[in-house]
């Protein structure tokens, strides 16, 4: 079967299995019918089902039932307890380094099976550009599957604190998702093509945010003050719904790795890790093109995802 269609894994954004409250989506092609791997699911929603579930079953007593259903009624708003430890503009994250660059990597899958298949070309396009009368940054990432499928996200920033501006990403079915950030107000907008005109809806979140889950992750973790045993975690907004997510970060260590055409060269190994779901695994630099390799372990579908540079 390998090389058919029905191997392929079509990662429909940047990276999949993200946040388990609201992640990317990854798509495999069954008999030229889509099919969903990973469902979105509403943390607190499943936390109040768990608890309903577990009191009816250990407590026949209507108080603690009750109790339990004004606990959900009171709750604050989804995300107002989260906490992080990085915030957009305190000088934690700091793109001063950044500069234009290009680069791409091979996207492989490896199954439980121990089979490694071929995904795709993965490309990367920093450069300048002007946004809201201002200089700011434009990253481009493109992925050509090897069936013949492709996928685009364009995300625009602040050069100095990385503060998201205007990302989009564009899906392999021609849908379009656009966000625009201007402190803790975002507005986000699905169109299933280029000629939609549906109408934007802002939101409110409780504090500024990065747009990790939109496209830049290694980019933010690379201007990390990068050291060994740095901790922390960083404010960001979930994939496609306008709700606060906090991403964890740790710096390993350094260590020589593989860079493609640029020979082996020297770089931080950065996880970004959710419990028992997946550990995404960085090797990032502090020079163009800063995102050297990337290894994501897909703990809930038992396979590793890996963007070799080429």
């Amino acid at each position: 079967m390998e090389g058919t269609e029905r191997d392929v894994v079509i990662a429909n954004d940047w990276l999949p299995l993200k946040q388990h409250a609201q992640r990317h989506k990854i798509y495999f092609i069954d008999e030229l019918r889509w099919t969903t791997i990973f469902e979105r699911r509403d943390i607190a929603r499943c936390s109040y089902l768990s608890l309903s579930c577990q009191a009816v079953r250990t407590l026949s007593s209507a108080f603690v039932i009750l109790s339990c259903l004004l606990v959900v009624v009171a709750a604050a708003p989804p995300g107002s307890d989260l906490k992080a430890t990085v915030h957009v503009g305190d000088g934690t994250l700091d793109g001063s380094f950044l500069k234009p660059y290009n680069n791409a990597w091979f996207y492989s899958v490896k199954t439980a099976d121990g089979q490694v298949r071929p995904q795709g070309i993965w490309s990367d396009h920093m450069q300048w550009t002007t946004a809201n009368g201002k200089q700011a940054l434009l990253r481009v990432q493109g992925t050509t599957f090897v069936n013949g499928l492709s996928n685009t996200i364009i995300n625009t920033f602040d050069p100095k604190t990385l503060a998201p501006i205007t990302p989009e990403a564009h899906g392999i079915d021609g849908s379009i998702f656009k966000r625009t950030f201007d402190g803790a107000h975002v507005t986000s907008v699905t169109l299933a093509n280029a000629k939609d005109t549906a109408t934007p809806v802002a939101s409110e979140l409780p504090q500024a945010v990065y747009d990790f889950n939109g496209g830049l992750y290694g980019i933010l973790l690379a201007a990390l003050p990068l050291k060994a045993g740095l901790t922390g975690s960083i404010p960001a907004v979930a994939d496609r719904e306008d709700k606060l997510t906090v991403e964890p970060f740790h710096v390993l260590r350094e260590e020589h790795v593989s860079a493609g055409a640029h020979g082996t060269v020297k770089a931080w190994v950065v996880e970004n890790a959710k419990s028992d779901q997946y550990v995404m695994t960085f090797w990032l630099t502090k020079t163009a093109p800063y995102i050297v390799r990337l290894v994501m372990d897909d703990k809930v579908n038992k396979r590793v995802l890996t963007w070799d540079m080429i």
